[in-house]
């Protein structure tokens, strides 16, 4: 890989002036003479660059405008849920408000708490606030229900993360001594008006695309920030991919989901944005070649004539934002400079806010190993502190091909020895089922190894969660203690998981959606098939599956490409596939029609439900969602999101790009309708025989598929009429065969 960094202490090479020597009057004071005819062309120079510099560039101009603005944190931005319960002796809770870089407290921020308490905990109990480790205030919570409000001093802020936490003391008149710590008596929740409010303002200061994305991350609660993504108005397919790629990185390092729109160059105007002429309320991407866009155009480094680039400022026109440019002389270019942003080891390597992609070596995909430690996915030393039930999660994915067997994790971990070895435990979980039980009785803190045989019906191909629960109890001494001498347990990354395996494959079920397509560790091989004659519209809601296939524990340096249906080839093909779009505007569904486990009548788009396939009759604009392996390539799946119009593929794609709604798919056909006066879509899910997974059966399948699933009947004619005649020349020799055998046998007689 190799980059050429702009500005921001970067090497550049510059083509100056010409050498002044060769000027009239200059270099030789001996030979030549300022003259008027000298002084007359020097003037004429100066006043050429000086009107040069005076004419207008609305994009030249870097840095924010001195916009503030008020943003708020809610609690369910905040902790997830509209309420928020502190059960406990000394329960805490902590919150994070994220300052992207460039922006600052304008003004103290405000903190208010909507809370409720239980009338026994009432008497003695206080509620503590701090801000990054300092402490800010203690106050007794007086009654059982009300508002505080706290003061967050603008001092105490700093770029990036900044943690609240709210330590609550609820002692019991009836349990002075603290007998029984997780009393059920002793709680505070907190309401949902309870919200962090503060006025911020940008600022200048460089960005860094090493950084990247955490300018982009959404101010408060992101509800009324938007990134714009601006593309060519006719972008190929290297540069669809390229906007698949931006989006891809943008969305696996955002905590946020602010939301996301696309622009075609020449609609894209900052008043467009807000249908004012006040700033963009957001960040803004721009993908293209420079010369075909007047705001890329001012932002193309030197050197950028031949190789792609990225460029990250600020421009007057965006309030404050943050303006990534991805340019380049052509779109193979413009992909090459995408791909180093989506790969994270690349983006480390960019140290400035502009840099040109000269070179960028392929990444090639790590196969998954049949042994690893947590070390190998990612993760350092993590502990359970607290009372109660810890959890820790730890993800792996396995490739669709694999057929595990039983398999055996070897656990490393210390926990404290204060424990109460009478409840103290742990509990391992495998995909959400019960592997084993451990009693934690060691009377010191002292390394433990146990060894763990885990089911082979337990794992599955795709996505695995392996969960170990602590249940810490409470210390054997009382609970008046602090955080660092409580209750802990420690797991070593070097815990080691072997998972033996076989090569004949797993079931497909759309319940591992995203994560169906772990034919590798990381997307290099999943293909997203765009609808024919596709729109700006279709390619917003492309980028929110590149969204949720792009979650935050997802370290694959390779985003998903993106193809026309009408420029799909013959080698994509044999790549994991996601196919959008309905009959009318997918022909990809030509082919697989007859594969599908509920197939269209591509005449009329209507859906053809098989035998055993249930669809219901009276909800129209069905959506549909289908699951099957490949009928071009081995372990391959290709996902179906399309339905029998237009309306029902929309239905289709905005219930598989809504976190809230992917934990109902199972099966593999989910059917999708309107729903009922809620406004929530009914869901339909249906198992249907996964043939491909039977050994021999699949091949044969896939065999036959190829003639029987063309889109042209001559095919499977030709393939029948060639059996019948093989079947006809094989009786004849049979006959001929018998008869020869019965002359012999007379003859003999």
């Amino acid at each position: 890989m190799k980059f050429k960094h702009g500005f921001s202490g970067s090497k550049i090479a510059f083509r100056g002036l010409p050498n002044p020597r060769f000027w009239p009057g200059f270099g030789n004071p001996g030979r030549a003479k300022l003259d008027l005819p000298s002084l007359f062309i020097l003037f004429q120079i100066a006043a050429i660059t000086l009107l040069a510099f005076m004419l207008p560039a609305p994009v030249m101009a870097q840095g924010p405008s001195p916009i503030a603005r008020t943003v708020t944190w809610t609690l369910p931005t905040l902790a997830g849920s509209d309420t928020l319960r502190l059960e406990g002796y000394r329960p805490s809770a902590a919150f994070n408000l994220t300052l992207p870089p460039g922006w600052k407290p304008a003004a103290d921020g405000q903190l208010t708490l909507d809370y409720r308490i239980s009338d026994l905990a009432l008497a003695g109990a206080t509620l503590t606030v701090r801000l990054n480790d300092q402490n800010l205030t203690s106050v007794a919570l007086e009654s059982d229900a009300g508002s505080l409000t706290f003061d967050l001093p603008a001092n105490f802020f700093q770029p990036g993360q900044n943690i609240v936490e709210l330590a609550a003391f609820l002692p019991l008149e009836e349990d002075r001594d603290c007998i029984v710590p997780n009393h059920p008596a002793r709680w505070l929740e907190l309401g949902p008006a309870s919200r962090v409010s503060m006025a911020v303002e940008a600022v200048e200061t460089a960005l860094i695309l090493a950084d990247f994305p955490a300018q982009f991350e959404a101010l408060g609660d992101g509800s009324s920030a938007r990134v714009t993504f601006v593309m060519p108005d006719e972008p190929d397919d290297h540069g669809l991919s390229a906007l698949s790629a931006v989006a891809f990185a943008l969305a696996r390092g955002s905590v946020t989901r602010p939301e996301w729109s696309v622009v075609s160059a020449s609609d894209f105007s900052p008043d467009a944005l807000t249908g004012s002429a006040s700033p963009a309320e957001g960040p803004v991407i721009l993908i293209g070649a420079a010369r075909r866009n007047r705001y890329l155009a001012p932002l193309a480094p030197p050197g950028s004539r031949e190789f792609g680039w990225l460029s990250l400022t600020r421009q007057d026109w965006s309030g404050g934002w943050p303006v990534l440019a991805v340019g380049g002389p052509d779109s193979r270019a413009i992909l090459q400079a995408a791909e180093a942003l989506a790969d994270p080891l690349a983006t480390l390597q960019m140290s400035g806010e502009t840099v040109v992609i000269e070179t960028l070596t392929p990444r090639e995909p790590a196969p998954p190993a049949e042994q690893f430690t947590l070390a190998d996915l990612g993760y350092g030393e993590r502990i359970a502190r607290g009372t109660g039930e810890q959890s820790l999660i730890y993800v792996f994915d396995l490739p669709l091909a694999w057929s595990p067997g039983d398999s055996r994790l070897k656990l490393h971990f210390v926990h404290s020895a204060i424990l109460d070895p009478r409840v103290a435990s742990l509990t391992v979980f495998m995909n959400g089922r019960t592997v084993s039980g451990i009693r934690l009785d060691a009377p010191e803190s002292a390394s433990n190894v146990v060894e763990i045989s885990i089911p082979r019906a337990l794992i599955r191909p795709g996505r695995n969660f392996l969960r170990l629960t602590f249940d810490l109890g409470s210390p054997i001494e009382l609970c008046d203690f602090g955080s660092a001498q409580g209750p802990w347990a420690s797991v070593r990354p070097d815990t080691t998981l072997t998972l033996p395996h076989g090569d004949s494959g797993g079931r497909l079920d759309l319940d591992d959606f995203p994560y169906l397509f772990a034919s590798e560790v990381d997307l290099a091989d999943l293909t997203v098939v765009l609808p024919a004659q596709s729109t700006a519209t279709d390619f917003a809601e492309a980028l929110n599956l590149v969204r949720n296939l792009s979650i935050s524990d997802n370290q694959s340096p390779i985003a998903p490409r993106w193809v026309r249906a009408e420029s799909l080839d013959e080698e994509t093909k044999r790549s994991h596939l996601i196919v959008l779009g309905d009959p009318s505007r997918q022909p990809l569904l030509t082919e697989l029609n007859s594969y599908l486990p509920l197939p269209f009548d591509l005449a009329t788009g209507a859906l053809l439900p098989t035998y055993g396939i249930r669809v219901p009759t009276d909800a129209p604009d069905l959506g549909v969602v289908q699951a099957l392996r490949s009928p071009w390539a081995e372990n391959r799946v290709i996902l179906v999101v399309a339905g029998p119009s237009s309306a029902g593929y929309s239905r289709a794609i905005r219930f598989l790009t809504d976190p809230l709604m992917q934990p109902e798919l199972a099966g593999q056909l989910a059917v999708i309708s309107s729903g009922d006066d809620t406004g929530l879509p009914q869901v339909y899910t249906q198992a249907v025989a996964d043939v491909g997974a039977v050994p021999g059966v699949g091949v044969m399948d896939r065999f036959f598929g190829r003639f029987f699933g063309a889109a042209s009947p001559w095919p499977a004619i030709i393939l029948v009429l060639a059996g019948l005649l093989i079947l006809a020349v094989g009786s004849i020799l049979v006959l001929y065969w018998n008869r020869r055998r019965e002359a012999s046998q007379s003859g003999g007689h």
